[in-house]
């Protein structure tokens, strides 16, 4: 399928082996942190909230190319003006609609975050990154290696549920779930945490009690952390043209929906009963203005060893 592509349209996500002198246990990790990403882009098919995949050759795993890079980096450096209310709902219910079709097959995309929802060229929004995602096994098809628990990252600490003032967050609840207790450690409803506070990043341009939408500061994010974790929730206020997107955001926070269809659809009616001209919450980002973040690129490897682009990453942002 990747021949029928030309190579200036295609992003190639490298997949190195495992470095020289690499146990055999990473070595297999590598292996299948890579052949998973492969497999879930296979069981989501064509979608177009769904980062089209092109297969995996020997230069990689091949994927459509989109130049204008992650939201993330798009709201911080698109700041004279900063992308309208209007557009920032869209690409919202951009993320709500693939975020449902994910769960759908069967699949948590556990790392639910801007710098994963990639701008095409049509000022729509695409979804990316599965490396670290969970598969669950669906009836009817061949079981997935067990190893598979292994090759999955962990939520950002920011984007993490606090399960323990939510346990019931840890059952995959809804019509049609493939299993009440799913083989893994993650459920939709950590998904939905994290996308509460993607909605709320998307509508206020800063983080969840930050005035920063990038929270780089180590003792901001542990006061963040414990926040969440003590189940204390930022807030849009009392404007009434945010009312209900703000009872989105709750819930999702408080782990009260039990369908992410549910959620798109609230979401979809919010958006379209909001009046043209409500006022802004926050008319810019706020974060300090980095020239190294404008310059780096917009695709990260992240392979599942160390390596020095991921921390160039991360220091980037």
């Amino acid at each position: 399928m990747a021949e029928l592509v030309s190579n200036s349209a295609l992003f190639v996500k490298e997949t190195p082996s495992a470095p020289a002198g690499s146990t055999a246990e990473v070595i297999q990790l590598t292996n299948l942190f890579y052949q998973k990403e492969h497999d879930i882009y296979q069981r989501l098919g064509d979608h177009p909230r769904i980062l089209r995949h092109h297969g995996w050759d020997e230069r990689g795993l091949l994927f459509d190319r989109h130049p204008a890079g992650d939201l993330l980096r798009h709201l911080l450096i698109q700041r004279d003006p900063s992308p309208s209310l209007a557009l920032r709902l869209r690409w919202a219910c951009d993320i709500a609609e693939g975020l449902a079709y994910v769960h759908s097959k069967g699949v948590i995309w556990v790392d639910v975050n801007l710098h994963n929802s990639l701008l095409t060229r049509d000022q729509r929004v695409v979804l990316c990154d599965f490396a670290g995602s969970c598969m669950l096994n669906l009836p009817g098809e061949e079981r997935l290696p067990f190893e598979y628990n292994e090759s999955q990252i962990s939520m950002g600490p920011l984007m993490h549920l606090p399960l323990l003032r939510l346990p019931h967050a840890r059952i995959w609840e809804g019509p049609g779930s493939p299993y009440p207790h799913p083989d893994w450690n993650f459920t939709p409803h950590m998904d939905r945490f994290a996308f509460g506070v993607v909605l709320f990043c998307l509508i206020t341009l800063h983080f969840p009690h930050s005035p920063f939408l990038v929270v780089v500061d180590p003792e901001e994010v542990k006061r963040i952390y414990q926040l969440h974790q003590e189940a204390c929730f930022d807030t849009l206020g009392e404007v009434a043209e945010y009312k209900d997107f703000e009872a989105i955001i709750q819930k999702c926070f408080q782990a009260q929906y039990h369908s992410t269809d549910d959620l798109f659809h609230d979401l979809e009616r919010a958006v379209s009963a909001m009046p043209a001209n409500a006022p802004l919450l926050q008319d810019g980002v706020k974060d300090p203005v980095v020239v190294e973040f404008d310059q780096r690129s917009s695709n990260r490897r992240l392979f599942p060893f160390p390596h020095e682009e991921d921390l160039d990453y991360y220091d980037a942002v």
